[in-house]
């Protein structure tokens, strides 16, 4: 059986407007509008805005303040929890609703595959019975100029910047191929020109990094630790890739941003990770010398 959704005389349900929101905003949760958090000494206000998860949009109509009464010791984090398998009613809406974790595990189901429960968080704090500290904003923002599905008004838009995107793809490989070549001459050149030059330098190693490497550090807005990893031979005027395993890279735990300094290379996290974590690879680089570790 195939159901109607947008046809004269069929029913467009919620789940049906969620599916479309989320491919949409190719499958983006976050902050549409507003919500900004406010840390005070004994309380966390969310301040009015939008937020959208798995495509089903909420409204904070009015401040949501959450206070001590529902903190306990130590770790805090403040999510909004979606559970479909409640029952809403014409007069309360009962799927969606502030709680108060002790734990940095979230339930994270699928909401456009069958799943029930989704934990959004909004932010992470250590509450010592009178006073909060080490608060973290975890709430990401939806920026619409940044999905590329967001400029798709219409298929035949679609396919128009479909076929703009890979002419201008094929344009720039061209020009790059062509930047490349100049610069192997280049390389090849300054060989020549300077016997016994060394460009650079290959180490075989996974760089592995532990909890103890990490330190309070407040360069990058939710990012509040960083850890340093030695580089002999780097300055601050290299660039650094750090290629993080999938594991660690989909699970969004480090900043895509790093910095290099005077041997060292620095690294951004969201929290210290509970164990040891190996890099696979590391490249630094500038001008046409290149360090790198593997």
């Amino acid at each position: 059986m195939i159901r109607g959704i947008t046809f004269s005389e069929q029913t467009f349900y919620s789940a049906d407007f969620a599916h479309f929101q989320n491919v949409f905003l190719n499958r983006n949760s976050g902050i549409t509008k507003g919500c900004t958090l406010v840390s005070g000494s004994d309380k966390v206000t969310i301040n009015q805005g939008y937020f959208i998860v798995y495509g089903r949009m909420m409204n904070v109509e009015e401040a949501e303040i959450i206070d001590s009464a529902k903190f306990s010791n130590g770790y805090n984090r403040i999510v909004y929890e979606i559970d479909l398998s409640k029952e809403n009613t014409i007069t309360e809406f009962k799927q969606g609703y502030i709680r108060v974790l002790t734990t940095t595990d979230l339930v994270q189901q699928d909401l456009d595959a069958g799943g029930k429960v989704y934990q959004f968080p909004f932010c992470s704090f250590q509450w010592d019975g009178t006073q909060i500290s080490n608060f973290v904003g975890e709430a990401p923002s939806i920026v619409f100029d940044n999905i590329y599905s967001q400029v798709l008004a219409n298929y035949n838009v679609f396919k128009t910047a479909f076929e703009n995107y890979f002419d201008t793809q094929k344009n720039a490989l061209h020009e790059w191929v062509e930047e490349q070549e100049e610069t192997v001459n280049g390389l090849v050149a300054d060989l020549e020109n300077s016997a016994g030059r060394v460009l650079g330098s290959i180490f075989f190693t996974d760089k592995v990094l532990t909890a103890a490497d990490f330190t309070p550090d407040s360069t990058y807005d939710g990012y509040p630790y960083k850890a340093e990893i030695t580089v002999d031979g780097i300055t601050a005027d290299f660039v650094s890739d750090v290629n993080f395993a999938p594991s660690e890279a989909d699970a969004g735990l480090f900043s895509t941003v790093t910095k290099t300094d005077a041997g060292k290379i620095i690294v951004y996290a969201k929290e210290i990770p509970e164990s040891d974590i190996t890099i696979p690879t590391i490249e630094c680089r500038t001008g046409n010398y290149s360090t790198k570790v593997v």
